[in-house]
């Protein structure tokens, strides 16, 4: 087994964890190559927290939208309607844009009436994320200066 089949395992296990156990028949997108941190835990948003809100918490998994074409993930640990507390993942990229794959652990802020988390390192570079019409899908923009990337993520189940 190549070692990067033993590392997407090992991502695939974390995530059936923190999202809990699939189903057989459940597909569950695995394309980023880095494992989660050890204490990775999603905890429920309170009754109070608008569905919209609510529906960021737990794990996504998508593409960047610059070539090459790397998986990225987002696991929304706790989120209010005010702060959110988040993981990002990102796979390693190639070529003009070569960088090593990470997973950082982010504060960030809620915007109920955009349906919108934002988060970063800070005021330079961040990202921004969406929820999308069916709770199911959520878009986002990393700015860092004058680049952006764009990306579209699934939630897991």
């Amino acid at each position: 087994m190549k070692k990067t089949q033993i590392l997407s395992l090992f991502v695939g296990l974390i995530l059936i964890a923190v999202c809990g156990i699939a189903d057989a028949d459940e597909k569950i997108l695995v394309n980023v190559k880095v494992p989660l941190p050890d204490d990775t835990k999603i905890v429920a948003p309170a009754t109070d927290v608008p569905k919209e809100i609510a529906a960021f918490s737990g794990a996504w998994e998508g593409e960047t939208g610059v070539k090459p074409v790397v998986g990225a993930a987002l696991i929304v640990e706790e989120i209010n309607s005010k702060e959110v507390k988040v993981i990002f993942c990102r796979g390693e990229r190639s070529g003009f844009y070569e960088s090593p794959a990470f997973c950082d652990r982010y504060k960030g802020i809620v915007t109920p009436e955009k349906q919108q988390i934002k988060f970063g390192p800070n005021e330079k570079y961040w990202f921004t994320f969406s929820m999308q019409n069916n709770l199911n899908q959520v878009k986002g923009t990393f700015k860092a200066g004058g680049m952006e990337d764009h990306f579209t993520m699934t939630k897991l189940k």
